[in-house]
């Protein structure tokens, strides 16, 4: 069901609305979009076997999340719940999809159980180098630490006449902050420290670097901590309008990905 980002003000909380704007925006832009590049398989059709079991999974995965939309399309109420595990549920359809994809193109097997943080990194150096690139230009957009200080203006975002560019900037500031917050939990940084900062300021200086393949790992994550906070203690209503703007943007994703994995199965010698 298509998702119109108006009207945000009824949802009352801040770090909702802009929740809900991001997911929003996100679905209106990835509709009927496609990814293209001057891509070639490395792989002959008979290795296409290796791929079986990954098949299943995203089947039964898009299948259960399909069931879910379906669910609270007839019970709001059941959003409460649903709207916590739809990032995660997302996350591993998308990634699933993505790793099979890259052992179209690179015929490394590794590529099926590659680490998260290492495929992203793969997928975002083919956005670079135009070996992929989406039909919506901005989702071809790569950022390094400087989106951190990127501004807008208070409630800015929330305006109906917002550019598309200034709410996907936004979205990919959160991104990287997450990104950064995840970094310093995993290296376990005292940021009270020189040790500490000196570590940080490397990081960003030559490593954080932040694409639309982030996003969907990012909002996983988040889950690992503190959970949505900002779905929190919101209406049956207004969860259930969240769950539909981020099953759009997470479906329309999935949709790109499956016809590119078709298109690139299709060509197998």
């Amino acid at each position: 069901m298509p998702i119109i980002a108006t009207g945000l003000a009824e949802f009352g909380r801040m770090d909702f609305q802009t929740h809900l704007k991001y997911a929003s925006t996100l679905a209106r832009l990835s509709r009927g979009m496609s990814v293209t590049g001057p891509i070639l398989p490395s792989i002959g059709r008979a290795q296409v076997d290796r791929v079986k079991d990954k098949l299943k999974l995203i089947e039964l995965t898009k299948r259960s999340l399909d069931d879910e939309s379906r669910i609270v399309e007839l019970d709001e109420e059941y959003s409460s719940a649903s709207v916590l595990w739809l990032p995660i549920k997302s996350y591993y359809l998308i990634y699933h999809l993505l790793s099979i994809i890259d052992f179209i193109l690179t015929g490394q097997v590794g590529s099926l159980r590659m680490h998260h943080g290492e495929l992203i990194s793969c997928l975002t150096d083919r956005l670079v180098s135009s070996q992929l690139q989406f039909s919506v230009p901005l989702l071809n957009s790569v950022f390094d630490k400087s989106i951190l200080n990127f501004k807008s203006k208070s409630g800015e975002h929330l305006s109906s006449s917002v550019s598309d560019t200034l709410i996907y900037n936004l979205i990919m500031k959160k991104t990287a902050t997450y990104k950064r917050e995840d970094y310093k939990l995993n290296a376990k940084l005292n940021l009270k420290t020189l040790k500490g900062r000196d570590k940080m300021k490397n990081y960003l200086a030559n490593k954080l670097r932040v694409s639309i393949f982030d996003y969907f790992y990012e909002m996983r994550l988040k889950l690992n901590y503190k959970g949505l906070d900002f779905v929190s203690g919101i209406s049956a209503g207004a969860s259930r309008r969240y769950f539909r703007a981020y099953y759009e943007a997470a479906n329309n994703f999935y949709i790109c990905f499956d016809n590119l994995k078709t298109r690139l199965i299709t060509s197998l010698p």
